[in-house]
């Protein structure tokens, strides 16, 4: 309990977004684990443009805790990002950067497989009163079909097929799988956040037009030991198919600003296409 009680005020407290607010939050944070325990229930929380209602599970605690819960991203994002730019937002679970984005007065595309994650999705956009185009699959290096992890909440992820699902008996559903090209055809993105625990080198070997043709301007991508442990791929691998597209890896400062970066496990990593290089990430200083 009180190992539980420093992670929520070390989250509350870290982010410069709570600024104002950090005791309700602290206090909704608290109460929040509690309550969906006990009832199974939703709880409705607050982000820098509205409303969200998050469930335990589904990538919801994050959210509870800040205002903008990835705050050196979303604040990159939200300086980046211009009225009428076309935003991806590849696995999206129940909303918070498309919310977000679409807020901004951007359109975006929110790729998301599972059902009940594209459920809150739904009611948070209504919730809102904002639109976006959801596309209800995963995306992968081909289309077809595959199999999602079932019970993960947040952190499922998607297998070739249901024989090479994670844990032995691990559940899992049938999905449909499409590639970003596909997704995208011939327009052009300014922007996609890819966020598929583990899967991010399939989802950039199906976007090899996009990214050969660099029509999306700026990447961002989970960069934890997820690949490794589930599919055996250093990040090396997937560092090398952006940079073979000629795209310069980046990550935020404390202020949002994009500076270069090497691509070892951690935070995420956003790949920057060379024209808007010099543009947006800082060097020195």
């Amino acid at each position: 309990m009180v190992r539980d009680v420093e992670y929520v005020l070390r989250q509350v407290f870290a982010n410069p977004g709570n600024k104002g607010e950090r005791l309700r939050r602290t206090a909704e944070a608290l109460v929040f684990p509690v309550w969906t325990r006990l009832t199974g229930g939703y709880w409705t929380t607050t982000y820098a443009g509205g409303q969200i209602v998050v469930r335990r599970g589904q990538g919801a605690s994050h959210t509870v805790y800040a205002r903008l819960p990835d705050y050196r991203e979303m604040s990159f994002w939200l300086g980046a990002l211009r009225p009428g730019d076309l935003f991806v937002d590849v696995g999206a679970n129940i909303g918070i950067y498309t919310l977000l984005i679409v807020s901004h007065g951007c359109d975006v595309i929110a790729v998301e497989p599972a059902r009940d994650a594209r459920r809150l999705l739904e009611v948070n956009l209504g919730l809102n009163g904002l639109k976006a185009t959801i596309v209800p699959a995963a995306l992968g290096r081909v289309p077809g079909q595959g199999a999602l992890t079932a019970e993960l909440g947040s952190m499922n992820y998607l297998v070739p097929d249901a024989t090479e699902a994670g844990a032995p008996g691990e559940p899992v559903t049938e999905v449909a799988v499409t590639t970003l090209d596909d997704v995208l055809g011939d327009r052009t993105a300014a922007g996609a956040k890819i966020d598929v625990e583990g899967f991010e080198l399939d989802v950039l070997l199906g976007a090899s037009r996009t990214l050969g043709e660099q029509r999306v301007g700026v990447l961002q991508l989970e960069w934890n030991s997820m690949a490794r442990e589930r599919f055996g791929r250093g990040r090396h691998e997937i560092a090398q198919t952006l940079l073979d597209a000629d795209y310069v890896l980046a990550r935020p400062d404390d202020h949002g600003r994009l500076r270069p970066t090497v691509p070892d496990e951690g935070p995420d990593v956003f790949a920057v296409a060379p024209r808007l290089s010099d543009e947006l990430i800082v060097r020195g200083g």
